[in-house]
């Protein structure tokens, strides 16, 4: 910070008699909005408000979570039904201002459903792991115990 100011202000920048430091010691530095989430938030947020491209979402992912009826599965639908209901209800701006964290919990319910997914092709494990994401991010609870005894769970598969 202050290499910047010298590099600026020459001495100058130094000085405390011309209150540039006092300046530089109080800017407020905040988290840039536009960076790479914010700009896919925002650009999903526009397609759903113009082209209603979360329709197609929801045509895969609820009969998905709903075919599999689990505790989790219901989470993922819920988040999803949830989510998008806020969105509708916002106008511009604070629909952009929401839309991070919608970006966020619908790639979380979307992550549950495909762990399902491959739970059907490749083992009971995914459903495992949709739980502990499931109750973990969309739940916001701990991980439960039994997770870290179950080795099969957490542990890389053979051949990987």
């Amino acid at each position: 910070a202050t290499r910047t100011a010298m590099e600026i202000f020459g001495g100058m920048g130094f000085l405390e008699e011309t209150n540039l430091p006092r300046l530089h010691r109080e800017a407020l530095v905040t988290a840039i909005w536009e960076g790479t989430s914010n700009i896919q938030a925002l650009d999903m947020l526009e397609a759903m408000q113009k082209k209603g491209a979360h329709e197609m979402f929801l045509d895969e992912f609820l009969p998905l979570l709903g075919a599999v009826s689990s505790p989790p599965a219901r989470l993922a639908s819920q988040a999803i039904d949830a989510t998008l209901c806020r969105l509708s209800e916002l106008e511009n701006p604070p629909a952009q201002w929401y839309a991070k964290d919608a970006l966020d919990r619908l790639a979380d319910a979307a992550i549950v459903g495909l762990l399902y997914r491959l739970a059907d092709s490749s083992g009971e494990r995914y459903a495992r792991l949709a739980e502990l994401y499931a109750r973990r991010f969309l739940g916001g609870e701990a991980y439960p115990d039994w997770a870290l005894e179950d080795r099969e769970v957490w542990m890389p598969l053979e051949g990987l």
